[in-house]
């Protein structure tokens, strides 16, 4: 989250843009772990960094009201679409687990022993 916020800071000085950058950045690291908590921390870590290094730049966060809210907002959003993201991946793998288990489990296989 450091280096996505130094990136924004880098490429722009808007701060919409910036704060699109480290959505981006939070989207797909939610997507890609697969502890939510460590998801929901890096959310927390990514707001005060972009409050405080991005949005005011005074240092530490200096939380307005509306445009505080705004970037809640967006972080959140990011955080879902990216937990979302995940939990439909898991949910597609676990579908095509199920397929292959019912293809094997309706496959003929050799007659049981039944002396063994």
């Amino acid at each position: 989250m450091a280096v996505a916020t130094l990136l924004a800071g880098l490429v722009t000085d808007d701060t919409t843009a910036q704060l699109v950058v480290v959505a981006v950045a939070l989207a797909g690291f939610a997507a890609v772990v697969a502890d939510t908590r460590t998801s929901v921390y890096t959310t927390v870590i990514g707001f005060v960094l972009f409050e405080s290094l991005l949005a005011d730049r005074h240092g530490f966060p200096m939380l307005d009201g509306t445009a505080t809210g705004w970037h809640v907002s967006v972080l959140l959003a990011a955080l879902g679409l990216g937990l979302g993201q995940r939990w439909l991946r898991h949910v597609r793998d676990d579908a095509a687990l199920d397929r292959e288990i019912e293809d094997l489990m309706r496959r003929p296989g050799p007659p049981a022993d039944p002396s063994a």
